[in-house]
């Protein structure tokens, strides 16, 4: 009983994965399309496992980014010193920066 509902939340995980990858897909083929860039020449089932795959990374990215909302983005006030929040901000633009900078230099790789 118990796997059958495990593999019901697993299957709906990946059915969510799937749709939000696609979404993500189609706004990002519209950039292509936009700035005149040919679509990558891939074989079909490469076409069909993209929007997975964007899903599942797009899900884990907002999955590792909600302890960091949870120090840094939800206890910041109105009232707290400017210090602190700019302090918050600088500390969030770093994690920001840094994780592009991590993308930049493994694109060159």
């Amino acid at each position: 009983m118990r796997a059958a509902k495990d593999s019901k939340f697993f299957l709906s995980l990946l059915a969510l994965a799937y749709i939000y990858g696609l979404l993500l897909s189609v706004f990002g083929a519209a950039g292509l399309l936009l700035n005149g860039v040919a679509f990558p020449q891939w074989t079909w089932w490469q076409y069909l496992l993209a929007p997975l795959g964007a899903g599942l990374i797009a899900l884990a990215a907002e999955a590792l980014f909600q302890p960091i909302q949870k120090v840094l983005i939800d206890p910041d006030k109105k009232s707290d010193p400017i210090w602190k929040r700019a302090a918050r901000a600088s500390i969030l633009i770093a994690i920001l920066f840094g994780g592009l900078m991590a993308l930049v230099i493994y694109g060159n790789k």
